[in-house]
């Protein structure tokens, strides 16, 4: 993917957001047309999305870099629909994170229908993102993996908000939960963590 050269849009709030569309010469309420292409469509470019006019398609490529990571692998511990999926990613470093998706079949609930039967209705998924907070972590921890690499750098807020994106296409919606439990320590990188929520 190369070296970051563009910020990333995904790192930008709404109200950030709002800013840079308005200083560039567009209508304020563009700015919710973007957010709501990158996080409902889960746009990966400017043409998937929709409403916005090509002169703030041609600014918003040339300005942002629009995929903050890139789908490498994905792999699924097994076959059924409640297993864990780790997804390899490439940053536009060609540093690489983790991140793991928790499918949880939630307890089968009853309705109470006609005749006050129980009828078994189809369990619920409740899915959960690990995600990561830096590229290797600087402290090592004996119970964990993630710093016998050791640490290389804090990820920006806009690579975090990436993971959740990528899973997120994956899913076809938001995951339900999102946990801090990948590789790094998300306080050692308050300030990209605390944006990136």
């Amino acid at each position: 993917m190369g070296i970051l050269k563009k910020p990333l849009l995904h790192s930008l709030s709404l109200e950030e957001l709002e800013s840079v569309i308005v200083a560039a010469g567009f209508p304020r309420y563009r700015a919710m047309q973007v957010w709501h292409g990158l996080y409902r469509h889960f746009a990966t470019n400017t043409n998937e999305i929709p409403a916005i006019p090509e002169d703030l398609k041609e600014f918003l490529s040339a300005s942002y870099e629009l995929t903050p990571v890139m789908l490498m692998e994905r792999e699924k511990s097994d076959g059924s629909d409640d297993t864990t999926i780790k997804f390899l990613l490439a940053l536009t470093d060609d540093e690489t994170i983790e991140t793991v998706l928790i499918p949880a079949r939630m307890s089968v609930e009853k309705d109470l229908t006609n005749d006050s039967r129980l009828t078994p209705v189809k369990p619920k998924i409740r899915n959960t993102i690990c995600v990561s907070s830096q590229v290797g972590c600087k402290f090592a921890c004996s119970f964990c993996a993630s710093g016998k690499a050791g640490y290389v750098r804090n990820l920006e807020a806009g690579e975090i908000v990436g993971q959740i994106i990528e899973v997120a296409r994956t899913l076809g919606k938001l995951p339900d939960n999102i946990v801090f439990m990948g590789v790094g320590e998300p306080l050692d990188n308050y300030d990209n963590v605390l944006s990136a929520i």
